[in-house]
């Protein structure tokens, strides 16, 4: 039985539908099909689930979230590096005598936010 198929309901056998009975206790009543409650639906819905299908997915997400954070601290590792070295300071960051950390430096540190 599918949960979203509509019920019907089933007439006795012998009864006609076009030909009302003059005596009341003689009409048959319309026998409807047992209906499931929320909760029996749930529990349906819940034993038929594949097990351990969702926290796949969680692995997943959990696995890409992880992969992404230390591929950022990597990133900031290497600026840090790159910033620190001398002969980027005198190729790059050098203004005139001195080497422009609150511009250049700032510059190629602020890229780690984009």
């Amino acid at each position: 039985m599918n949960a979203f198929e509509p019920l019907e309901p089933h007439s006795s056998a012998g009864a006609s539908s076009s030909e009302p009975s003059s005596s009341s206790s003689a009409t048959p009543q319309p026998i409807m099909t047992p209906t499931r409650s929320l909760d029996e639906f749930l529990e349906s819905a819940y034993a038929s689930r594949p097990r351990f299908g969702i926290f796949k997915l969680y692995y997943i997400v959990f696995f890409a979230l992880g992969l992404a954070n230390s591929g950022d601290s990597a990133e900031m590792g290497c600026t840090n590096y790159i910033l620190s070295s001398k002969t980027f300071q005198d190729d790059i960051l050098k203004n005139g005598d001195d080497v422009d950390f609150a511009n250049r430096g700032a510059a190629i540190a602020g890229r780690l936010s984009l």
